[in-house]
């Protein structure tokens, strides 16, 4: 049995026709016409909004459900952390290609989700599938929900965006790095002090 977060995963055949999977599907659908919309030369920021409202809405369920109709698998945890990073590199990638955003916005998310990923292996010593702790939950809301401020302040109000670029990138890594320190601290603990 494996744990993600407080969920228990059994390594079970599962049902891979699930509403959650569904659910976490239709967001990588999203994503694409996110992508899409997000290219053309107008700017469409009330349906950028209303789609980026409904991939936030479907991340929400999608595991809440999984859960109360105990159909969690490793399958669907892995897509669903898949999904979310296609969104955040999606909505980022198509800002820098419209010169919106640095390097550093994509960058900063590719960075932490390998992070991720290679300690939540190394938590595997504690049986665990994904190793979620309350700072990269909060750092990987930022990365969901900065591209959709950068993109609204770009086109409604430009002191906020240049803000934005110019010191919350500062915020990003920071948040990053103490994240990233936290988490490989964490793994020090469970291999070196343990």
């Amino acid at each position: 049995m494996l744990l993600i977060g407080d969920v228990k995963l059994e390594n079970r055949k599962t049902n891979n026709f699930t509403i959650a999977n569904f659910l976490t599907c239709s967001r990588i659908l999203l994503t694409i016409l996110v992508g899409i919309i997000l290219l053309q030369s107008e700017p469409h920021l009330i349906l950028i909004w209303i789609l980026s409202i409904c991939v936030f809405l479907t991340d929400f369920l999608d595991g809440k459900i999984a859960r109360k109709l105990l159909e969690t698998s490793k399958r669907g945890a892995k897509l669903d952390v898949i999904a979310d990073l296609f969104f955040i590199l999606t909505f980022m990638g198509a800002l820098f290609s419209k010169k919106l955003v640095s390097i550093i916005f994509i960058l900063l998310p590719l960075i932490s989700f390998a992070v991720f990923i290679v300690t939540s292996n190394l938590q595997r010593k504690v049986n665990t599938n994904f190793w979620f702790d309350i700072w990269g939950k909060s750092l990987a809301v930022i990365f969901y929900v900065i591209p959709l401020g950068i993109y609204s302040a770009y086109y409604l109000h430009q002191e906020i965006y240049t803000y934005i670029l110019e010191d919350g990138k500062y915020f990003l890594i920071f948040s990053t790095l103490a994240v990233i320190f936290y988490r490989i601290g964490k793994c020090i603990q469970i291999y070196v002090l343990d």
